[in-house]
């Protein structure tokens, strides 16, 4: 890539050979150059800094980093999401068209992958088909969904 022109950066990998290989390369290359680090902070690191500081959840830093929005155990290869905030928040809310949508838009799942926020969308989608009002309470069989 560096022979094109193309500085990698922001990237993180799950093969430990190919992460040495590449710190090591970019050692090598730090050395060579004699950089002010102050002198190239941009908006662009700074906003790279904000995403690697996670949400309010906790998350472990030598397993788990964001990317593209959600927790990616590194050493797995697996997606991780944790609800335990949301789901502590549902609970004291009633149960209306509206609250349905305010926990469902506080989920992100740009994939799909997590079932339970697709079951939630397809709530939402039989309560609106009901014509329920944004405050009004939901009835029994709703509740239970």
């Amino acid at each position: 890539m560096n022979q094109g022109g193309f500085n990698l950066r922001k990237w993180l990998s799950n093969s430990k050979p190919l992460v040495e290989r590449i710190t090591d390369m970019e050692t090598q290359n730090e050395a060579s150059r004699e950089t002010d680090k102050e002198t190239h902070l941009t908006e662009d690191d700074e906003t790279f800094s904000r995403v690697m500081v996670g949400s309010l959840e906790e998350r472990d830093i030598n397993t788990e980093q964001k990317v593209l929005g959600t927790n990616w155990n590194y050493v797995e290869d697996g997606f991780l999401f944790k609800f335990h905030t949301h789901v502590k928040n549902a609970r004291g809310l009633n149960p209306t068209k509206g609250n349905v949508l305010r926990v469902i838009a506080g989920l992100y799942d740009p994939m799909g992958l997590v079932s339970p926020i697709v079951k939630m969308k397809i709530l939402l989608q039989d309560i609106c088909q009901a014509d329920y009002h944004w405050d009004a309470e939901l009835d029994s069989e709703l509740k239970t969904r």
